[in-house]
């Protein structure tokens, strides 16, 4: 089959301390049914067996290179991989997740389909646990998404209002698009803070109504790790908007106000019970969102929820925070 764009993609994949779950993500790579692929691993320090199983697969497949460095988190990682890509294209995979063998094929049809300088490809989160013929098992499972957006300022609204998955695995990325852009250095929820820059550079976006890319939950993992101070990083790296908030037009801002709102209310969240440790940070944060209640609640662009969740904010930030405890049954992130 000939493909249209039929360009070097590059995989940037950050290694770190991943040994028990490194080889289910690279044979889902290896596998890829378009070919034309470079694998980049960059090794961020790992002190377990994970560099060992990079290099038997270098050896293996002359489309890996692999990168030593010392430990600097997730984000230096990752631009190491920018900065050493070959390819027109980029993609990232976290190194304890996998992807679907068409995961390349798919995302590649998609700009194919809608001339896009990036594509988004369905995510599904996964709790994996062995079964007797040694397969992984899907236990949990999110939405996909489905739309294709043309305009600069659609392609925010939609981000800003989690239309847009806020993370860049899954994603396929015109390199040039990316450019001058990095990930910020020593800082949690980092996607945060390049996917809207990321956007704003994009003149068309597209989404795959298709899952490709399986999102694994552990115990350990960055997301699931114990909230520290910074954590507080997944309300400030939305408040650290790529726009002049002053200056901004009104539609584009209810958007900002609203993700700035659902970031605030998650984080707070997850330090309550540890709201004694860091009193001036949720101090800040619980009265920087209690400005903006009225304009989410407002909104009719917002979700019942979010605009319920406003209101009793507004009254109660105690009571708001208790409701979004209740994760069984609702996930605020995405409402």
């Amino acid at each position: 089959m000939e493909y249209f764009m039929s360009g070097l993609v590059s995989f940037i994949v950050p290694v770190y301390n991943v040994e028990n779950y490194l080889v289910d993500c690279l044979e889902s790579i290896v596998r890829q049914t378009y070919e034309n692929i470079e694998i980049i691993l960059v090794n961020d320090g790992s002190t377990d067996r994970s560099p060992s199983i990079c290099r038997e697969y270098a050896a293996m497949d002359k489309r890996i290179k692999l990168i030593n460095k010392q430990n600097g988190g997730l984000s230096d990682a990752r631009n190491i991989g920018i900065d050493n890509a070959k390819g027109q294209w980029i993609t990232f995979v976290d190194s304890d997740d996998v992807i679907t063998e068409d995961y390349c094929f798919s995302l590649i049809n998609t700009i194919n389909e809608s001339s896009s300088d990036i594509a988004i490809g369905g995510v599904k989160k996964a709790y994996f646990e062995k079964s007797d013929n040694e397969k992984w098992l899907i236990q949990e499972t999110d939405n996909s998404y489905d739309w294709v957006s043309h305009s600069d300022e659609e392609i925010m609204l939609q981000y800003y209002y989690r239309k847009i998955p806020g993370y860049v695995c899954g994603v396929l990325i015109k390199k040039s698009i990316i450019g001058d852009l990095r990930f910020p250095k020593g800082r949690l929820f980092e996607d945060a803070y390049f996917m809207p820059r990321l956007l704003q550079r994009s003149k068309k976006v597209s989404c795959l109504d298709k899952v490709i890319y399986y999102y694994r939950q552990r115990h350990g993992s960055i997301v699931n790790s114990q909230f520290s101070r910074m954590s507080f990083d997944q309300y400030y790296m939305v408040e650290d908007s790529p726009f002049d908030l002053v200056n901004l037009n009104i539609t584009l801002k209810k958007a900002v106000y609203s993700k700035l709102f659902v970031s605030g209310l998650d984080t707070l969240r997850k330090v309550s019970s540890k709201e004694e440790v860091y009193p001036n940070e949720t101090k800040e944060i619980k009265n920087k969102i209690r400005k903006i209640t009225s304009v989410v609640q407002r909104d009719s662009e917002n979700s019942i929820l979010v605009r319920l969740l406003a209101f009793v904010y507004g009254i109660s930030p105690t009571v708001a925070i208790e409701i979004c405890k209740i994760r069984k049954y609702m996930n605020i992130q995405r409402i």
